[in-house]
């Protein structure tokens, strides 16, 4: 895994998502009714890692990794059923960034890292004749 600073991890996230949560952060503090939350709808190829702070995230394009939560159960019948581990997937759902802050007794490095509370899962497409790496 890639260290990932905060600053790329809030690049990935478009501007459109932090201005809607702050303005339903300002609207709660205001007394007003929260909006409900946007669903944005990523594709990627499904990865399983086996011991780190999330067990399946997505890589995007651009190299960077989301953090796929909530769905456990969906995407293991996706990593079960599938051909290639290129198959691309499609979720909708929540995104948010979060810090992990290791520490002495954690094996694990202080990171940043993206993560969607997913809402809906899909095989978005089967590709053939990609080679693994």
């Amino acid at each position: 895994m890639t260290k990932t600073s905060r600053r790329s991890a809030l690049r990935t996230i478009s501007t459109g998502a932090i201005v809607a949560g702050t303005v339903a952060l300002t609207n709660v503090a205001n007394g007003q009714k929260a909006e409900a939350a946007k669903l944005w709808t990523l594709e990627g190829v499904l990865k399983v890692h086996p011991k780190y702070f999330y067990r399946y995230y997505m890589e995007l394009g651009d190299g960077a990794n989301c953090a796929l939560f909530e769905a456990d159960q969906a995407l293991a019948e996706i990593v079960k059923n599938r051909k290639q581990e290129t198959d691309l997937i499609r979720v909708r759902g929540e995104l948010g960034t979060d810090y992990s802050g290791g520490g002495n007794a954690s094996p694990f490095p202080q990171t940043w890292f993206i993560y969607m509370k997913v809402k809906e899962v899909a095989v978005a497409k089967v590709v053939e004749g990609i080679q693994q790496k």
